[in-house]
């Protein structure tokens, strides 16, 4: 009985684990298969599947090119690569930077190339999603070297036995002052003349002395080369005269006159933001005038509409300057630094790449007015020269700008907004004036308030008509020029030096020397010598340049030189 008690325990027993091992078993699979459903909807970190159950996961794909370089690096993100098995693809969203925002949302698979002005590693996100709702990411690493220009490039530095003299004049040069901070420097390339052309390659740091026979102005130039490739130049200015130099204390009286033609002051025409009317009314009533004006260009609004490109070319050609108003015009103040860098690089490409014969921008136009210390850093890395603030409420005083010491990189600026009576409008004119300073006007739209893409707080063109009549009143008094001219005939005129060559009854020869790169600092410098007795008919000439000379009734003889431009000859009759 006892035998029978225990095969009956151990069947039951048998039977029981069966049965609870079934039972486990169909548990497992109850769990597994909410787990893959859970999973289906859910994803995994970089994955979201939306709100249908049966949605297939899209598949995100990334590609840049390339994928490193110097800074500024300009790289194009690529997301065609990405699918959707069982439907579409409804949104690209770009995070650019890698720093968890996303910069473009419902971007295109090839959106518009991004440029990575600072160096760096940078993990470039592509989030994908599908018409039913489902999320995939990819990631793609861009990694961005320092700058040549600014942390690799040697740094060149040149000095001369002598740079003033008589004909003939042998002159020692010495470059070996010059370093490079990560590396060494492999080659010394000597232009002796300044005319553009090398006339010893791989001369040493100290080359045999030069021999200048005749008398002239020159610019002897120093080209080094690092170990990476990277150059840089050095120049230095030889004066060398037909003779013993004049007596200073017998010669007339010679100066650079504070404004370009003698003006008595300065004013620059600011438009803001690029807008078509500028083309379309402006243009034509600016050449009526006589002005030229400083365009500030947002760069995203030529892109979204390319087919107005060449107005860029257009305004260029007739000698309007090209400011940089950024790409979407934000805040610089809010942006992190690389943020703000691209947004200043991305205008700068735009229209360097645009149009033919520009090969340097010289202004910024704050958007907002808006700056700080971290901003005009990242300009003056970047080489801007000039940058306007100023001030948009009607109750805002207009500053003037400092004939001799402007803040460069914030200068003063005050909108002539459709608030402001005609009559304060022209007031300002007349203040600067008699301020004998430099005025920006900052103005936005040529039109009608409610007409449809015309710019913030226009005015009617005949209200600008009125304006400037009252400012071509004032005739010779007023120079009216883009920011960039004035800005930098400032800079020329404060450095400019006279050195007389030659002095006798009837022939003054001189040079106007700046000791600034003639291939930037180009505006012609207007100088005024009171005439000896007798001189009453006079001429005069820049090497073969014929120059306009007026002669007033004073005894003043008035031209424009070209500083760095050769010999200046003036003769009486």
């Amino acid at each position: 009985m006892e035998a029978i008690r225990r095969n009956l325990l151990t069947t039951i027993s048998s039977r029981a684990n069966a049965i609870g091992l079934i039972v486990l078993l169909a548990a497992s699979s109850l769990l597994s298969a909410c787990v893959a459903s859970y999973s289906a909807w859910q994803g995994n970190a970089d994955n979201g599947g939306g709100d249908n159950v049966n949605n297939e996961l899209p598949k995100a794909q990334l590609g840049v090119y390339p994928d490193n370089g110097p800074a500024p690096l300009q790289v194009q993100h690529d997301g065609t690569g990405s699918w959707d098995v069982d439907g579409t693809i409804a949104s690209y969203d770009w995070d650019f930077d890698g720093d968890g925002t996303f910069d473009l949302i419902g971007g295109a698979a090839l959106p518009a190339e991004y440029t990575y002005a600072a160096s760096g590693e940078y993990t470039a996100r592509l989030r994908v999603t599908d018409n039913d709702g489902g999320i995939s990411t990819a990631t793609a690493l861009v990694t961005v070297t320092g700058s040549a220009a600014s942390q690799q490039e040697p740094q060149a530095q040149v000095a001369a036995s002598s740079a003033l003299g008589e004909a003939p004049m042998a002159v020692s040069f010495d470059a070996s002052a010059s370093s490079d901070v990560d590396g060494t420097i492999t080659r010394y390339d000597w232009d002796f003349d300044g005319d553009g052309t090398f006339d010893l390659l791989d001369g040493g740091p100290q080359p045999e002395a030069h021999q200048y026979h005749e008398p002239g102005h020159y610019r002897p130039t120093v080209r080094i080369t690092d170990d990476d490739g990277l150059t840089n130049t050095a120049t230095i200015d030889v004066i060398v005269s037909s003779g013993e130099l004049p007596d200073p204390e017998n010669l007339p009286e010679m100066q650079v006159a504070t404004w370009q033609g003698n003006a008595t002051a300065a004013l620059s025409l600011t438009f803001d933001d690029g807008t078509p009317e500028h083309w379309t009314r402006g243009l034509a009533l600016w050449q009526e005038y006589g002005f030229r004006v400083t365009l500030g260009i947002i760069a995203r609004t030529f892109q979204q509409a390319p087919e107005r490109l060449p107005q860029l070319q257009i305004a260029f050609n007739a000698g309007h300057e090209l400011a940089n108003h950024t790409s979407t015009h934000p805040d610089l103040t809010t942006l992190t630094e690389m943020d703000c860098c691209n947004e200043l690089t991305t205008c700068q490409q735009l229209l360097l790449n645009n149009v033919q014969g520009l090969d340097r921008i010289y202004t910024v136009i704050y958007p907002y007015e808006e700056y700080n210390d971290t901003v005009i850093d990242r300009l003056t890395e970047m080489g801007y020269m000039f940058a306007r603030s100023g001030a948009q409420s009607i109750s805002d005083y207009a500053e003037i700008n400092d004939a001799w010491d402007p803040p460069r990189m914030h200068l003063y600026s005050w909108a002539n907004q459709r608030e402001l009576p005609m009559w304060m409008w022209d007031s300002i004119i007349d203040a600067v004036v008699a301020d004998g300073g430099w005025q920006i006007e900052q103005c936005h739209g040529i039109g009608d308030l409610d007409e449809p893409g015309v710019g913030w707080s226009p005015r009617p063109e005949t209200e600008y008509r009125a304006h400037y009549d009252h400012i071509a009143s004032y005739g010779d008094q007023l120079w009216v020029a883009p920011v960039g001219e004035v800005g930098r005939y400032i800079l020329e005129r404060n450095v400019a030096e006279f050195v007389v060559l030659d002095y006798t009854d009837t022939e003054l020869t001189f040079i106007l020397t700046d000791t600034l790169d003639n291939n930037i600092f180009d505006v012609p410098l207007t100088v005024i010598i009171t005439l000896p007795t007798g001189w009453t008919a006079v001429s005069a000439r820049q090497g073969v340049n014929e120059l306009t000379v007026t002669t007033p009734e004073s005894g003043l003889a008035q031209f424009d030189v070209a500083p760095g431009g050769g010999i200046v000859t003036l003769t009486t009759d």
